[in-house]
């Protein structure tokens, strides 16, 4: 078994996205590669291709922008699936997000109008994850109306989530990033998680 870690962010287009976002990426990326998550274990999909902050720090594994949800689910959904594949799996997400929970991941056409493939819905999030083979999952839900997204997720057995924001309100900017993943925090390495 290994440990694998996903992490979903970006905005709905230059201009309207969460700030620090870019900062927040890289900051839980960096705590992952240090409590001894392998750089090819953590796979970043995020959405605004111009990040050259994202493209120094995890360039080995950025995904960006185009295909972005296709990508991102089926690289999920490949280590839920498989057996003995996965022993912990880190999952963040931060975008925008609608009054329901949605995810806005990337206005792909700029059109200004939110699409089924430019968004991720409360339910698709439990659709991929209600199988999962995992031992454990944690999910770190760094979004705005984040509690309606957790909410989905509860009767999972091998899910922990924790999640910014209630779904009434939104998250405050790159809080949760800087409380779990900064240099001071005490993330567990996942041998620890193991025990």
């Amino acid at each position: 078994s290994c440990d694998q870690a996903v992490l979903v962010a970006g905005g709905w287009n230059p201009d309207a996205g969460l700030d620090g976002t870019e900062a927040a990426v890289a900051r839980v990326h960096a705590k992952l590669r240090d409590v001894g998550f392998s750089a090819a274990a953590v796979q970043t999909f995020y959405a605004d291709r111009r990040s050259r902050r994202l493209a120094d720090t995890v360039a080995e594994n950025l995904h960006a922008a185009g295909g972005m949800k296709v990508a991102f689910q089926q690289h999920l959904q490949r280590l839920c699936r498989t057996d003995y594949c996965v022993n912990n799996l880190v999952i963040y997400l931060r975008s925008p997000a609608l009054l329901d929970g949605s995810l806005l991941l990337w206005d792909f056409n700029n059109d200004y109008d939110v699409s089924r493939d430019e968004e991720y819905s409360p339910e698709e999030l439990l659709a991929d994850l209600s199988q999962c083979k995992a031992r454990r999952v944690v999910v770190f839900l760094d979004s705005n109306f984040a509690e309606r997204l957790a909410e989905q997720l509860r009767d999972l057995p091998n899910v922990a989530v924790l999640a910014a924001s209630s779904k009434n309100n939104y998250a405050p900017d790159s809080l949760m990033s800087e409380v779990f993943f900064s240099n001071s925090s005490h993330l567990a390495s996942p041998g620890t998680l193991a025990q």
